[in-house]
């Protein structure tokens, strides 16, 4: 099984390839907020929480993914696999999703 940690850098791996900038919220005042936050390229953003193959969410990051999604913020949770290889074939599955996903508005002006 694939631990939530080597989830967490495998992910970001595999952003830095695609150049996908990712910073990870961490801290005493975001419990509960997904682990990862994901801009670019483009006006594409997305919350995504990690979790190795077996791991839940918490009551906490439950509410928070609803707030997020009940405001059209996109927030996912991507799971691991029990292995690297379909951890990482899991990732990769997202990320090419994420890389298809544009969010846009009017009021957005890209850089």
């Amino acid at each position: 099984m694939v631990r939530e940690r080597d989830v967490d850098r495998m992910f970001t791996a595999e952003l830095r390839k695609r150049n996908i900038n990712s910073w990870k919220l961490a801290g005493v005042f975001n419990r509960g907020f997904p682990d990862r936050v994901l801009i670019g390229p483009g006006t594409r953003m997305a919350f995504v929480e990690l979790k190795s193959a077996d791991g839940k969410l918490t009551l906490r990051q439950k509410l928070v993914i609803s707030i997020l999604r009940a405001a059209n913020v996109p927030a996912y949770v991507l799971h691991g696999g029990v292995d690297r290889a379909t951890t990482r074939s899991l990732i990769e599955t997202f990320v090419e999703a994420y890389m298809k996903t544009v969010l846009y508005h009017p009021s957005y002006t890209p850089l």
